[in-house]
């Protein structure tokens, strides 16, 4: 776990679909109303390190997703990037994936503002709902805003709004 860790050599002028494209005026205007005094955790979600020749384009968008927040103002000090979940399954709990728990702990301490992540119907693949449950009210008792992709659309999602867990359920 570092700060900035990853960020080097990555092409921030690359036009990748979902983060903005090559025009940042969406991703600028939600990087304004994230806290910027607080940590945003990258949270990369991948089935498997060798992905790349499967999913090439997919896998580098979210690798590259802190570069572009970095590149329309979020201070680059305060991005952590969490990819050590890389092959563990969404239907382990979350204490069996060290990413996920830590971010989980993280948010409890008061320390995380944002967690950005590409996918995060992968998070969780728990019937139950019991994770996504969780995550929801643990973020929104701390002022975690949640900035990711759903639908096709680029969303910054707030927990104690109810549209917006309506939406993260959905």
């Amino acid at each position: 776990m570092s700060l900035g860790k990853g960020l080097e050599g990555f092409d921030l002028d690359a036009v990748l679909a979902g983060w903005g494209g090559s025009d940042d005026h969406k991703l600028r205007s939600l990087v304004a109303e994230l806290d910027h005094d607080r940590l945003l955790i990258a949270y990369v979600r991948k089935s498997n390190p060798t992905g790349h020749e499967r999913s090439a384009h997919y896998l580098r968008g979210q690798e590259l997703m802190p570069s572009r927040i970095i590149k329309c103002g979020f201070p680059k000090e305060r991005v952590l990037v969490k990819d050590g979940d890389t092959g563990k399954s969404g239907a382990l709990p979350r204490q069996f994936r060290s990413d996920l728990d830590s971010t989980f702990h993280l948010m409890g301490e008061g320390l995380v503002g944002t967690i950005m992540s590409v996918d995060v119907a992968r998070w969780f693949r728990d019937p139950s709902l019991k994770g996504p449950a969780e995550f929801v009210q643990r973020a929104g008792r701390n002022k975690v805003k949640l900035l990711t992709h759903i639908k096709g659309k680029l969303i910054l999602l707030d927990f104690n709004d109810k549209k917006d867990r309506e939406t993260f359920f959905d």
